[in-house]
């Protein structure tokens, strides 16, 4: 966007490709095999596996998740450069590439660990569930909220607004940390606020129930495997181990 008085513009395009994604495929996956699918959808008899379209799927499904999981592991990434390298200023060169990579390793070493000790494919579920409810509800929807109802009221004065443009422009800390700044909007926007607030508070419950599920009960995470053929460590009734064994 050309200027911050178009984020309307992009925050209306956001929310309806999201709703059209959503649409899209839950209803594509409701009239092919209703609501007999396993979670995730690949462990289902109904997938599509050694055919043409079954492995067109799956390198859609790998694409979406690299790019998914990429555009998640920035603020992640851009936490430990701040922690470890504050005053990191690299370019698209290799050698900045390459310090980026390793200043945000320890992120990488946890996630891989995980996935191989957390327990696969299930397991790796549980821990996603888990922090899809600590965490998408209270970024998408909670927090923008209660900081667009905190923006009730008159609008600061004229030198605070322009400190604060320049310090969402830039890449420094807000004037005033930890409190919220006062700008001018509507009764309407303050009702659409309030009413994305009770929706995020409501996916936060159902978020979290279906965490509780998933890690407790069995039907419900599905089969679990922790290790790989000639280590493994535990494994659910009817599953073996697979993949680097010696």
């Amino acid at each position: 966007m050309e200027s911050p008085e178009h984020l309307s513009r992009s925050i209306a395009l956001s929310a309806g490709l999201n709703v059209a994604t959503f649409l899209a495929v839950g209803l594509s996956v409701w009239f092919l095999w209703e609501g007999g699918v396993d979670d995730p959808i690949t462990l289902s008899e109904g997938w599509p596996k050694s055919s043409f379209a079954g492995r067109m799927l799956s390198s859609l499904l790998c694409l979406s998740n690299f790019v998914g999981y990429c555009l998640d592991s920035v603020p992640l990434a851009r936490w430990c450069q701040r922690r470890f390298v504050p005053h990191f200023s690299g370019q698209w060169d290799m050698r900045s590439v390459g310090r980026y990579a390793l200043i945000s390793a320890p992120a990488w070493v946890f996630g891989v660990f995980a996935a191989v000790f957390v327990g696969s494919p299930s397991g790796l579920f549980v821990m996603l569930s888990w922090v899809t409810a600590l965490t998408v509800p209270a970024c998408n929807l909670i927090f923008p909220s209660i900081f667009t109802l905190c923006a009730l009221g008159p609008p600061p004065p004229a030198a605070r607004q322009a400190a604060l443009t320049r310090s969402l422009m830039s890449d420094v800390e807000a004037p005033t940390p930890g409190r919220c700044i006062r700008q001018s909007i509507t009764r309407t926007e303050g009702v659409i606020a309030a009413c994305v607030l009770l929706w995020g508070l409501f996916a936060l419950v159902i978020c979290t129930y279906a965490a509780i599920g998933k890690t407790f009960d069995p039907i419900v995470r599905g089969p679990q495997v922790i290790g790989c053929k000639g280590w493994g460590i535990y494994k659910s009734e009817g599953t073996e181990f697979r993949g680097f064994g010696w």
